[in-house]
């Protein structure tokens, strides 16, 4: 049987591809040229899916954030919310306010974007003040919006042209400005572990301190009714503050939640507020004594809140999910939206992408038009899905508990389970070749599947790298495999019922990923960053080691035959022999 000699490359070559990639990937988001031996320039095609985190409604309208794209939703039938038009953003979306045909967004670093949504399906981006800090919040008042700013306070930015968004005036508070709301003459601002701060705007352009009240916990999050602020107040829960004196605040009240609350929206006499996984409505009618009223299991933790009429439009990271909160005694789902919201795979095949998406399942996304990705067809595995792979008319899921599901991909549209086989571990990644599905298992290392009937997938075989398998790729003969605790362990699949070690390499960190392109193998280690290996097979063998005719002597007809691959340059499994290696066989001829 060949070994596999693995060789890492030299410490600057390593450090040379490192710093490219880390590069690459700092230039994909802002489309940036990036120049070396060939000059290569990167920019953004396309993008689908991603973490749901901020909400604006007005109307039938919903605005969204998902990741860099802002999304505008038709929910005019709250149990079947749809797609009306997207737009890419530079930067990170933290917060959306909608006034008039504008809607205006807190970017991150980017600070004010002007979005006109005048037409809905054709949102077009307008203006951009860019903040000093991290624009995290944005609210709207006359020509003016207010940013909270992070560690740069509160920014005010003259929006009277929407085209043309200009400096007004700031106001640095001492913590992070997270959050802020405006009412009449005031601002009033989460401001992390500096609490409440009230500033007053009556002249806009010069804004000054008017009231600070210390909440004791993180202000992350605050909402504004009548003579109350009510602050999501991190660990220290809900907190209600009486602002009737905004130069004088003081504590009203306040109510314990489970866990962490980092957001809150009033709305009548109710405050929507996150409680880790819940959305919690708390009976305010009495600000000073507030009071469990009922709760939303949502399946994330929520990061914004937006409540119109009988419902509440929330996301959470996953999803955004609209919940029917006319009762509250008895809230309920009534549509939700959201899709690759957690994609740790992808196989690509033909006009489709396949994404294993975690909690979602398998989710595919037509690419037929790169720019535009669109969400063709889901199916939700009963585990989670970590890997796939595609073969014919099947994709295999790397489902964690669950193991190894086949599902039809035949209607893109519309796939259906075919089959699973339960690999007794943690199926983490996955490898098509064949007849067989090659399964990364955390617990079990290498198991094997035979997938010739796809509605009956059977074991095959099995190797236990002794580690934590996590990723996959097969190329010829071999399986490489990233282990979290042996690094790169490859496997010789001559036989798929029996694997045999071949090689391993220690990548000195935690292995969880793997490519493979010709004579080099690329792990991604979480603590040694990229490693690329060249990969050998001990080729010599055949004429020098103790597979050839003479054992570790080399007899004259494997001389003959190695001048023959030498003058012909005919590859020995891929690789072409050198003068080098033609000099160390003859060395060995003669000895012998």
């Amino acid at each position: 049987m060949s070994r596999i000699i693995v060789k890492e490359m030299t410490a600057r070559t390593t450090l040379r591809v490192v710093c490219a990639a880390t590069v690459l990937m700092m230039g994909l988001a802002a489309g940036v040229w990036i120049g070396a031996a060939d000059e290569v320039n990167v920019t953004l095609a396309g993008h689908f899916g991603g973490e749901v985190d901020a909400v604006a409604v007005s109307g039938n309208y919903a605005y969204i954030e998902q990741r860099y794209d802002f999304v505008v939703l038709d929910i005019s039938d709250p149990a079947a919310p749809s797609e009306l038009g997207r737009l890419s953003i530079d930067g990170f979306i933290c917060d959306i306010v909608v006034a008039g045909n504008y809607a205006y967004i807190a970017d991150g670093y980017k600070g004010l974007v002007v979005v006109d949504i005048s037409s809905p399906a054709a949102p077009a981006l307008v203006g951009n003040y860019d903040t000093a800090g991290i624009a995290y919040d944005v609210n709207i008042a006359g020509d003016y919006a207010y940013v909270a700013d992070w560690e740069n306070g509160l920014v005010v930015v003259d929006i009277s042209n929407p085209t043309a968004p200009a400096f007004a005036g700031n106001y640095n508070t001492a913590g992070g400005a997270q959050d802020i709301a405006v009412a009449g003459d005031y601002a009033y601002i989460a401001d992390g572990y500096n609490g409440l701060v009230i500033v007053d705007i009556s002249n806009p352009t010069a804004p000054v301190l008017a009231g600070n009240y210390d909440a004791k916990g993180y202000a992350r999050d605050i909402a504004v009714a009548e003579d109350y602020a009510y602050i999501a107040d991190g660990s220290n829960d809900l907190t209600v503050v009486n602002i009737s004196s905004p130069t004088a605040p003081a504590f009203a009240g306040s109510y314990n939640t489970a866990g962490y609350t980092y957001v809150v929206a009033v709305a009548g006499d109710y405050a929507y507020v996150d409680d880790d996984f819940d959305l919690v409505i708390v009976d305010i009618s009495n600000p000073t004594a507030p009071t469990f009223a009922g709760s939303y299991d949502t399946v994330g933790k929520a990061t914004d809140i937006a409540v119109a009429g009988d419902y509440a439009y929330v996301t959470d990271g996953y999803s955004f999910e609209i919940v029917n909160i006319s009762n509250p005694n008895t809230t309920t789902l009534v549509g939700s939206y959201g899709a690759a919201t957690y994609a740790l795979g992808v196989a690509v095949s033909g006009s489709y992408a396949y994404v294993a998406d975690y909690d979602n399942g398998l989710v595919i996304v037509d690419i037929s038009t790169p720019s535009t990705p669109t969400l063709a067809g889901s199916y939700n595995t009963a585990g989670h899905a970590c890997g796939v792979a595609v073969l014919g008319s099947y994709a295999y899921v790397a489902d964690y508990y669950n193991g190894l599901v086949v599902v039809d991909i035949n209607n893109p549209n519309a796939p259906a389970f075919t089959g699973n086989y339960n690999t007794a571990g943690i199926a983490q990644g996955v490898a098509v070749a064949g007849d067989y599905a090659y399964v990364a298992d955390w617990e079990n290392g290498l198991v094997v599947v035979d997938i010739s009937t796809p509605t009956a997938p059977a074991f095959a075989g099995r190797y236990n790298t002794a580690g934590g398998a996590e990723d996959i790729a097969i190329a010829g003969d071999y399986a490489y495999i990233a282990d979290c605790w042996k690094g790169l362990v490859v496997m010789n699949l001559s036989n798929p019922t029996a694997p045999a070690l071949a090689g391993s390499y220690d990548t000195t960190g935690g292995a969880n990923d793997i490519a493979v392109a010709g004579n080099y193998v690329y792990v991604a280690d979480d603590c040694n960053g990229l490693v690329i290996l060249r990969i050998e097979e001990d080729w010599k063998n055949e004429w020098m080691g103790k597979d050839s005719d003479g054992g570790t002597a080399v007899t004259t007809n494997e001389l003959q035959d190695a001048i023959h691959h030498w003058l012909g340059d005919i590859p020995v499994r891929g690789y072409i022999m050198s003068s080098t290696d033609l000099q160390d066989i003859i060395a060995i001829w003669i000895s012998g």
